[in-house]
């Protein structure tokens, strides 16, 4: 995702992402859900939405991953054990974000 939709935002990352950086939002799709984090002043920080549909953020594209080794069962109670690991308050734009997230769910 661009982190917004506004044509600047989306031609800075087009041009940046070329060497690895950009102002972008990072989620992983499971079962049907694409799971990320952000900030919230109370409460877990991990949060669920359709895929490519976050309504905080500009679709771009998709990184297949492969396919989780876990049942259903067993990767929400890893969300379960994630949203007490990652509280919206704890948020940081620069070291703990969407994409250290999507990194450890991954």
């Amino acid at each position: 995702y661009d982190v917004s939709g506004a044509p600047a935002i989306k031609a800075v990352n087009k041009a940046l992402r070329v060497v690895g950086t950009g102002a972008f939002h990072a989620a992983v799709e499971v079962y049907g859900q694409e799971y990320s984090y952000g900030f919230i002043e109370d409460g877990p920080g991990v949060f669920a939405c359709f895929p490519k549909s976050c309504p905080l953020f500009s679709y771009r594209e998709s990184f297949p991953m492969g396919d989780t080794p876990l049942s259903l069962w067993s990767f929400n109670r890893l969300i379960a054990r994630l949203e007490t690991e990652w509280p919206g308050n704890e948020y940081d734009l620069l070291s703990h974000n969407c994409c250290h997230f999507s990194e450890e769910l991954c």
